[in-house]
């Protein structure tokens, strides 16, 4: 290989020194590592890149990245020790997980945004109810999961997510009709606390219900996917605003959850367990696509768990 340009030795040099700071080894020990480094991956991408110049500075860069910015993080690295419970739909840009913690007395529920292909991919693999020793960059702003970050040692959970769940105590609709309920003060009694105009994500609640219609969609401009139950509790208050006209078409008034599209699965008259926060969706004129709208109260739920699914209908 080229001799190495004098910048590119003083970024190693600078580079050992930072490694230095962090383990107490000399200096010496960590440039004499980075400069093998160094000509190894200079050598193995010297037909690839036309100009030396672009070469040379790719190289320190790819070391800097490896040594120093893949351990860097926006806040404090953190190892953190839950049991995973939820997670949103999958997105280009992030995505959040939920667990609760299995150390010290907390046990309530909290959420990582996860953000980067790697960690898409890996949170593809995790499993609800196994618990995680995630390392994650904590901050002000919350705990994040980025491509630099990992977890590990999963293990499996005494009873799986459903005693897990038991144990968070989330309070339980005692009917959907209950969801727009107000207090004196015209709060509503079932309703997610706000950050801002949205719901907190971690706010869950729990309802019991049957699944009357189950979709899966994909957004055709954005590709996003998603999932969406309408459900019902049979509570007489709620079935008497369903509508019927002259002609004999009906008026639903099912309660709307929507969900992660690979958690939309289950087959109507499903009987089904859904957690998530809960919000107020306002109403919405007519238009050419959809009708007019009253505000609703619906769910986003990141955790569906079945209590009862018919079985399969045979093919004739």
């Amino acid at each position: 290989m080229d001799n190495i340009p004098d910048d590119s030795v003083e970024k190693l040099d600078l580079i050992a020194q930072k490694l230095s700071r962090g383990d107490g080894k000399p200096d010496e020990i960590h440039f004499k590592t980075l400069l093998k480094e160094y000509k190894d991956l200079f050598d193995d991408l010297e037909d690839v890149f036309e100009s030396r110049e672009e070469l040379h500075s790719h190289t320190v860069t790819t070391l800097f990245e490896k040594h120093i910015d893949s351990k860097a993080a926006r806040g404090l690295p953190d190892t953190v020790s839950g049991i995973m419970i939820g997670k949103t739909e999958e997105r280009s840009d992030w995505s959040t997980i939920f667990y609760t913690q299995t150390s010290g007395r907390s046990r309530n529920i909290q959420e990582i945004r996860t953000k980067g292909k790697k960690s898409h991919k890996r949170l593809e693999k995790m499993s609800l109810g196994m618990k995680y020793d995630i390392l994650v960059n904590s901050s002000d702003k919350g705990m994040f999961l980025d491509d630099r970050m990992k977890w590990e040692k999963p293990t499996q959970v005494n009873g799986g997510i459903k005693e897990v769940i038991k144990k968070l105590n989330i309070t339980r609709l005692p009917s959907l009709d209950k969801a727009m309920d107000t207090d004196d003060d015209d709060d509503y009694l079932y309703i997610s606390e706000l950050d801002g105009e949205w719901a907190v994500k971690s706010d869950w609640f729990h309802i019991r219900a049957t699944v009357m219609r189950v979709f899966q969609r994909v957004d055709r401009e954005t590709g996003q996917k998603s999932g969406t139950y309408m459900v019902s509790d049979g509570n007489l208050a709620y079935l008497r605003k369903v509508e019927v006209s002259e002609d004999g078409e009906y008026t639903d008034k099912n309660f709307t959850i929507y969900t992660p599209h690979d958690m939309a699965v289950y087959p109507k008259t499903s009987y089904l367990d859904f957690y998530g926060p809960t919000s107020i969706s306002p109403e919405r004129p007519a238009t050419d696509q959809y009708p007019e709208r009253e505000e609703q109260a619906v769910m986003n739920a990141y955790l569906v768990y079945p209590i009862y699914t018919p079985p399969e209908e045979e093919e004739e």
